[in-house]
């Protein structure tokens, strides 16, 4: 999935992404993200294998336990 280059400021659910279960690549790169919910990548995601949060202000990540799969963050 594909959300860089749009203006995202925040992600303040930890539902936002829950229900795409098949998720195995997330793009949040060029934004303006400044917040994402601590528990934003929960163990449902579990075939999320490669997450990009380059070039946004955030000060804090979220936590990544439950993602097994991960092997690259950008």
């Amino acid at each position: 999935l594909d959300l860089s280059s749009n203006q995202i400021e925040y992600i303040p659910s930890e539902s936002t992404f829950k229900n795409l279960l098949s998720l195995n690549f997330l793009n949040l790169g060029n934004n303006n993200i400044k917040f994402l919910h601590p528990s934003l990548f929960s163990q449902k995601l579990k075939n999320l294998y490669l997450i990009r949060l380059d070039n946004n202000f955030l000060n804090q990540l979220p936590s990544f336990n439950g993602l097994k799969y991960l092997v690259s963050l950008n």
